[in-house]
């Protein structure tokens, strides 16, 4: 019973964590899939993650969303604001699904 409690409890404080994690993995693998890509990001952010060696992403906050969703503002590499867009298909164990990301800045 204790090691359920501690695993649960180690499970709250490492969602952010686990959601970055993913998002920065599936970013990375994207980069590649260009049709992919397209479908969940506008012209910019496309434009930016392709022309970008790796993909380094650092979320500023903690999860906007619920209800299944999660939704993060987060840095790209350093610099621009974007809006990553998470599924969550499982909280315990963490398991995500990036949805969508979007440029916060002037078009």
């Amino acid at each position: 019973m204790l090691f359920l409690m501690a695993y649960l409890f180690l499970e709250g404080i490492t969602f952010d964590w686990h959601a970055q994690t993913v998002a920065q993995t599936q970013l990375n693998i994207l980069k590649n899939q260009p049709n992919k890509l397209k479908r969940i990001c506008d012209k910019q952010t496309y434009n930016q993650i392709r022309k970008a060696r790796q993909i380094k992403l650092s979320f500023t906050t903690d999860n906007q969303g619920g209800s299944g969703i999660a939704y993060y503002p987060a840095k790209i590499n350093h610099s621009k604001y974007y809006g990553i867009t998470l599924k969550i298909n499982s909280e315990i164990p963490t398991k995500f699904t990036l949805v969508r990301i979007r440029y916060f800045g002037k078009h």
